[in-house]
């Protein structure tokens, strides 16, 4: 599952995502460090069914998401001198929950993704499904 078409708009990249075709729209100069993470978290998991590659897309996202929030939360210590100036405790909060929300999904969906994982290696061992061989490192 890769990034498949990144289509140029103004300052922003519209980048389409297998295996549903789910656009996502980034800012130009994000869209290697969005393929990498997609790229870096299929190498991981290696994703064989449609229901894989959709938990696996999903991590991504959730992944993606939370970054962006430690990186929003950095500028904002640095504008306010290491400390949040008092504008930007409601965003802070928000900021807060959401990366929590994130985290959250990150477990859940990594937890079922391994399950999903586990099921596939049983099933190859009693030879009714084939399993891919992991990439060497």
């Amino acid at each position: 599952m890769e990034s498949t078409k990144v289509t140029d708009h103004s300052s922003f990249c519209a980048v389409r995502t297998e295996p549903t075709g789910q656009t996502i729209l980034l800012p130009k100069g994000e869209v290697a460090a969005y393929q990498s993470l997609v790229e870096a978290t299929n190498r991981q998991f290696q994703p064989v069914t449609f229901s894989e590659k959709l938990l696996v897309q999903s991590l991504v996202n959730y992944e993606w998401r939370l970054q962006r929030i430690v990186n929003i939360e950095k500028g904002l210590k640095i504008l306010g001198n290491g400390e949040i100036d008092a504008k930007y405790q409601k965003e802070m909060k928000n900021l807060a929950k959401q990366a929590k929300f994130f985290r959250t999904q990150i477990k859940k969906n990594t937890a079922e993704l391994n399950l999903f994982l586990e099921k596939r290696k049983n099933d190859a061992r009693r030879g009714l499904f084939l399993v891919p061989k992991r990439e060497k490192k």
